[in-house]
């Protein structure tokens, strides 16, 4: 229920308005002077504030003066006599909501202007309500939206510039985007082109794209990415340097490469290795047969130093054969073909 507060002198007119508008489910407390009144509102919490303009004391227009100072933000209706239009005027001037003239059928209206002007309180709040919030919530995508890296455009459906930001770090890429401007005009005519058809593009599609973005600037190679986000009735555009990114997946790549090449190179040599019992060729993959030098520098990275053993010694040069010298006693081959160790 509604309560409604009414500053009336007359008492019998205060009990017949109370009466009236108790009838239509609005609760209404009485009370004779402006001060009073001011010392209810304080107390209590009302929704709608009636008030006589000729009241003892304190008038109307000084009511809706005071009510102002303390900050009363619910409306007030101010009641004068019949032809005070000068008054309504000036009550209109300090912020009451509406006046009603005491004419001889002002309480059959009365209700109606009680209930309109409740209902264009409401809106009114509940306007300003959503304001607020549409205001924090904006604060709080800006903030969101500042404190991201890199490129910012905010820009209308037909690539035209609402808000821009860009680092000083990127200003090789973008230098100035005024508002009002279509953002291509704001790069170099190449990267512009680019960038609008993958703006089409994320329109076409509905939702957001990323994009890679490869210029070169004195000579110096830079790599962008960036994302095109379709909203409801705007498109956000983020640029983000990745160039370290790119020259050190480009270092890694080079560096597998080379890895790669170089376990390419290494040659080793494993399984069963068919081998001449008599002269110890070795026969390849074509059929051929190599010395084991031979088949051991095609299939392996091995570098061989050609020497002799002790047998070889004693069997071609037995006149400087010395057993004692090559440490032997018996030179004799072992079952596996080794000699002893000399």
């Amino acid at each position: 229920m509604k309560r409604i507060l009414y500053i009336e002198d007359e008492r019998v007119l205060a009990r017949t308005v109370q009466a009236q508008l108790n009838r239509r489910g609005y609760q209404v407390d009485l009370v004779s002077s402006a001060e009073e009144g001011l010392e209810k509102l304080k107390q209590g919490q009302y929704d709608l504030l009636l008030a006589d303009y000729n009241l003892p004391g304190m008038n109307g227009i000084e009511l809706l003066q005071e009510a102002a100072l303390r900050n009363y933000s619910l409306p007030i209706i101010i009641l004068t006599a019949g032809g005070d239009e000068k008054v309504a005027a000036e009550a209109l001037k300090w912020g009451a909501a509406d006046y009603v003239i005491k004419e001889p059928t002002f309480l059959d209206h009365l209700p109606h202007t009680v209930e309109m002007t409740l209902s264009e309180h409401l809106a009114l709040r509940q306007k300003e309500e959503t304001e607020a919030a549409l205001q924090q919530s904006e604060a709080h995508y800006r903030a969101l939206i500042e404190a991201l890296p890199g490129i910012l455009l905010q820009v209308d459906l037909t690539g035209r510039i609402l808000y821009s930001r860009t680092p000083e770090a990127d200003r090789h890429l973008l230098k100035e985007a005024p508002a009002g401007v279509m953002f291509r005009e704001c790069f170099s005519s190449d990267i512009g082109k680019q960038i609008e058809a993958n703006f089409r593009e994320a329109l076409q599609y509905g939702r957001a794209r990323v994009f890679e973005l490869h210029f070169a600037h004195n000579q110096v190679d830079h790599y962008y990415e960036y994302h095109i986000k379709p909203c409801a009735n705007d498109v956000i555009i983020i640029f983000r340097d990745i160039t370290t990114e790119k020259l050190a997946a480009r270092e890694r790549e080079q560096l597998i490469q080379e890895l790669q090449e170089a376990l390419s190179k290494i040659k080793t040599l494993s399984g069963l290795i068919p081998i001449c019992s008599s002269c110890r060729r070795i026969r390849d993959d074509r059929g051929y047969w190599d010395s084991l030098e031979e088949y051991l520098h095609k299939h392996s990275d091995a570098e061989l130093s050609h020497s002799i053993c002790p047998n070889c010694i004693k069997e071609l040069y037995p006149e400087v054969y010395d057993p004692k010298k090559f440490g032997q006693t018996a030179a004799a081959p072992t079952s596996s073909g080794q000699t002893s160790p000399g």
